[in-house]
């Protein structure tokens, strides 16, 4: 009677003593990301994702976390063309979500690392050439703003994220 009872038990142990161990990226982690694809104001549409991948490794206490390549996702906020007038085109992105073995680590604190995507402002020679020929001065535009494949930024974890020790060891072993 009490057999059964006892060879249940210890096949069940394991489950039943087995204590997650986890991880946590604390929320302001600083993440490097890189894009992987083009974008300009010129092409670019409000709402459109914007791919991105980490351009270092995720460490936390001297451990791989997140591997470098790993996908990152972003979203265009803003987006316009240079136009007429010498107007410079407008960009504005946001990093949302890193992708991490079916988890979606949210991002914020989006900023380039070398400097800001701006397009090229023409509206003071539209004014210097205005002040000769009205007219056709209207019709100078502004550059567009082009962020190369390559070009890195930097965004925050957003809030404490947990991963499992377990998750990590098998991505890593694969």
């Amino acid at each position: 009677m009490y057999l059964p009872i006892f060879i249940l038990a210890i096949i069940m142990a394991p489950f039943c003593c087995a204590q997650n161990q986890s991880i946590t990226i604390p929320a302001k982690t600083s993440l490097v990301l890189e894009f992987t694809e083009e974008v300009t104001s010129k092409s670019a549409v409000n709402g459109a994702p914007v791919q991105f991948a980490l351009a270092e490794d995720l460490l936390i206490d001297e451990k791989v976390i997140i591997h470098k390549g790993t996908l990152a996702i972003g979203e265009v906020i803003h987006a316009q063309k240079s136009g007429l007038g010498g107007r410079g085109g407008e960009l504005i992105l946001a990093a949302r979500t890193v992708e991490f073995n079916n988890m979606h680590i949210k991002l914020r604190s989006f900023k380039p690392i070398a400097q800001a995507y701006t397009g090229k402002n023409n509206s003071n020679a539209v004014f210097a050439t205005g002040m000769i020929v009205s007219v056709f001065s209207m019709f100078i535009t502004g550059g567009e703003i082009v962020i190369p494949v390559g070009t890195r930024a930097s965004a925050l974890v957003a809030e404490d994220t947990s991963i499992d020790v377990a998750v990590i060891g098998n991505l890593i072993n694969q």
